[in-house]
């Protein structure tokens, strides 16, 4: 098991949702999950964890309303999770991945609204710089550069992409370059009504890079959302690294 998935799955209560991540878990083996806008107020085992099976433990952040609403979820025999803080934004915890020491672990909902994301930020800072790397993943809501954006209003720097960008600045972390499908999100309509954005990212906080052999994002297949779940590998073994750097050298492998 080497991936963690981050996923704005739109209500975890979907049938056609809870066998995709099963699907994802199995084909890229995944061993944390962070789900989002799961728009639920609490867990009943006869959903996720029957169809995952008794491997698996979980954390719920409550939705309000039937809005909203994160959990996150481990394999517990690969890892565990410890939780260190949350809100209706984010959890962030302590990750132990057996024999492959430990990380904190931010999974990401940013409101739509920008006061309360800045919040946000200010938040994700306080675990920032601390000694263990750090990963981050989500959904951000929140578009950074006119490439990341296709139709609709026309693409504009505003003070919210401003504040995520400083954010990322100060506090030094790189965004994981991706493979798979540009743009994360689409609002599921076509021709001049169709939009598609870059929402969900991961990031790592620089001293990771000393640590890992490399970190590779997977954008998925919108399948029973309106977002691509995205995959962080960094438990690659050395050889499957050499590997994709060889690809690299002789133009086999193209990184967007």
């Amino acid at each position: 098991m080497t991936s963690l998935q981050f996923w704005n799955c739109r209500g975890t209560k979907k049938v056609e949702a809870t066998l995709y991540l099963k699907e994802v878990i199995k084909d890229h083996r995944v061993f944390f999950v962070g789900l989002l806008e799961t728009k639920i107020s609490s867990l009943d085992n006869s959903q996720i964890l029957k169809i995952l099976g008794n491997n698996w433990s979980f954390f719920v952040v409550p939705a309000a309303k039937h809005s909203g609403g994160l959990m996150v979820l481990w394999r517990k025999d690969l890892a565990d999770f410890s939780v260190i803080e949350v809100s209706s934004q984010m959890v962030v915890g302590k990750l132990e991945v057996l024999g492959k020491g430990s990380w904190v672990v931010a999974s990401v909902y940013g409101s739509t609204n920008a006061f309360e994301r800045k919040l946000l930020w200010y938040s994700l800072e306080r675990h920032c710089s601390g000694d263990l790397p750090m990963g981050v993943g989500g959904d951000f809501n929140c578009v950074l550069y006119q490439d990341e954006k296709r139709g609709g209003k026309k693409f504009s720097l505003t003070q919210a992409s401003k504040d995520f960008h400083s954010f990322m600045i100060n506090n030094d972390l790189h965004e994981v370059r991706s493979m798979g499908p540009r743009f994360t999100w689409c609002n599921n309509k076509s021709e001049s009504t169709r939009i598609l954005e870059k929402l969900d990212r991961c990031f790592i906080i620089s001293s990771a890079l000393n640590i890992i052999h490399l970190a590779l994002v997977k954008h998925l297949s919108r399948i029973a959302s309106d977002h691509c779940p995205i995959l962080l590998d960094i438990f690659k073994p050395v050889e499957f690294v050499k590997k994709i750097s060889d690809m690299k050298k002789y133009g086999f492998l193209i990184m967007v």
